[in-house]
């Protein structure tokens, strides 16, 4: 875990540098936090020893419903019926998938890349 600021400036506001291995080195980089196995989904859980990470939610099922709940409130005051319906759908075909619990960067963009 970085802790603390890095030295340089974001890839995003330096225009004099060759974009391209940088951009495939963090890809790269963003693939070996990925390739990291996690047991559960959502936000790792603070509590457990190291090394093994651990997801606040057991399945992804309970990642998916604990995510919809806010979505529901918004559902019903902005959205008519049929679109209600298609969303309601589509949560329900997103809880049932059972994909493999990986290591996410959980707000990467631009401005976290630097050039030096």
């Amino acid at each position: 875990m970085i802790v603390r600021e890095m030295p340089g400036r974001p890839l995003a506001v330096s225009r004099e540098v060759a974009r391209g291995p940088i951009l495939r080195a963090a890809g790269a980089d963003l693939a070996r936090i990925n390739a990291v196995q996690v047991d559960g989904f959502g936000w790792i859980r603070r509590d457990g020893g190291a090394p093994r990470f651990r997801g606040v939610h057991a399945t992804y099922r309970a990642f998916v419903e604990d995510g919809a709940q806010g979505v529901a409130g918004v559902a019903g005051s902005a959205l008519d019926i049929r679109q209600r319906h298609v969303l309601s759908g589509l949560l329900e075909a997103s809880a049932a998938e059972d994909p493999a619990a990986r290591l996410a960067h959980g707000d990467f963009d631009g401005t976290h890349i630097s050039p030096t």
